[in-house]
């Protein structure tokens, strides 16, 4: 096989999730995993000013915790490896709740 060394029990959904948790954890300086399926999040977007795309722009986190809300942008999301639909997949698998009133939490942060 040319040389390829490729480890049948390497699970890259596993690592991926483990790079999404360990990356919440920090940022939001969870230290019980039971904060986990408590955080509050909601998606803010952009409008490209050329085509007119809708895009997500940030995510707005916070844990039982905290008061404020942590912006998370795309870019910072994407450093751990993670695109954006395996983010917030890992958000809805561990309970997070998505705000709906993101007009008011706008305002907020």
């Amino acid at each position: 096989m040319l040389g390829l060394n490729l480890q049948p029990d390497l699970d890259i959904e596993k690592m991926i999730k483990d790079t999404i948790r360990k990356t919440l954890i920090s940022v939001l300086s969870i230290d019980k995993l039971i904060y986990l399926k408590r955080i509050k999040y909601f998606p803010t977007y952009t409008i490209c000013e050329v085509t007119g795309d809708k895009s997500l722009s940030a995510i707005y986190m916070k844990s039982p915790k905290n008061i404020d809300y942590f912006k998370m942008t795309v870019r910072q999301i994407e450093v751990t490896g993670a695109s954006i639909i395996e983010f917030i997949d890992y958000l809805y698998e561990i309970g997070a709740k998505e705000e709906h009133n993101c007009k008011e939490l706008l305002n907020m942060v």
